[in-house]
């Protein structure tokens, strides 16, 4: 149960590996890739029972293996360049809250802008987001969509051509609460401009018509999320909680 990287000119490299358990076994671990960034890699892996893991990052150049945290970690992401984030709960079940450390000296960090600053998305939605999402490098929206399964599906045949759904690949959990963030953001962000288009779209229709329509509004959001994630941009019109 080895963690691999597969760098440049350098092939494929193992960065970190599971961890026994007394028994012989491996504890749990939520294997993901690894986010790597800037020449580091994190990622979080199981060492105990109840959830108890640990964050890692891993220098690509000098081939050093750091445990920033111990605790009950959930996923790991690069933010703000060398900046390490993972949501964290004290016990299984209990409140999540973001944590940062410096990728470089190990430090704790401040965290960057978190998802749950805007108005509308609660810290449970939050950590879902960055832990089923965000952890990963997208090169460009439609990168965010296909993996959370909310990238339209074209139909042809012969002379005719349509949509005939979305995708619902990769991550079906991600994808269901990006649907349900979808309609909490109408109710909570009236006057942005997702929310004006929506309405603009839908009008008074009712149906399948309003479920196709959230769909597309859940697709946007999550391109709008990703960019408030990397680079701070706040979706146009959003409120953004004191």
């Amino acid at each position: 149960q080895a963690l691999q990287v597969n760098l440049p000119r350098r092939g494929v490299q193992q960065i970190g590996a599971a961890k026994r358990d007394p028994s012989g076994g491996f504890w749990p671990s939520s294997w993901r890739q690894p986010d790597v960034r800037g020449g580091f890699a994190t990622w979080s892996q199981g060492t105990g029972p109840d959830g108890e893991g640990e964050v890692h990052v891993y220098n690509l150049i000098r081939g050093v293996d750091r445990v920033l945290r111990r605790g009950h970690p959930q996923g790991s992401f690069f933010v703000s360049g060398p900046t390490a984030i993972w949501s964290e709960s004290v016990t299984r079940g209990a409140a999540t809250t973001m944590l940062a450390a410096d990728a470089r000296t190990g430090n704790s960090a401040t965290p960057p802008p978190a998802l749950a600053r805007l108005r509308g998305i609660g810290p449970t939605f939050a950590a879902v987001l960055s832990t089923e999402v965000f952890y990963r490098t997208f090169s460009n929206r439609r990168a965010v969509a296909s993996f959370v399964g909310l990238t339209p599906t074209p139909y042809s045949s012969g002379t005719s051509s349509r949509e005939q759904g979305i995708s619902k690949a990769d991550n079906a959990w991600a994808r269901h609460n990006a649907v349900e963030l979808a309609w909490l953001w109408l109710r909570h962000q009236p006057a942005s401009g997702l929310t004006r288009w929506f309405h603009a779209r839908v009008g008074d229709a009712k149906g399948r018509v309003r479920r196709i329509a959230i769909v597309a509004l859940a697709r946007k959001l999550i391109v709008a999320l990703w960019r408030f994630v990397d680079t701070g941009l706040v979706p146009d019109g959003a409120i953004v909680k004191d």
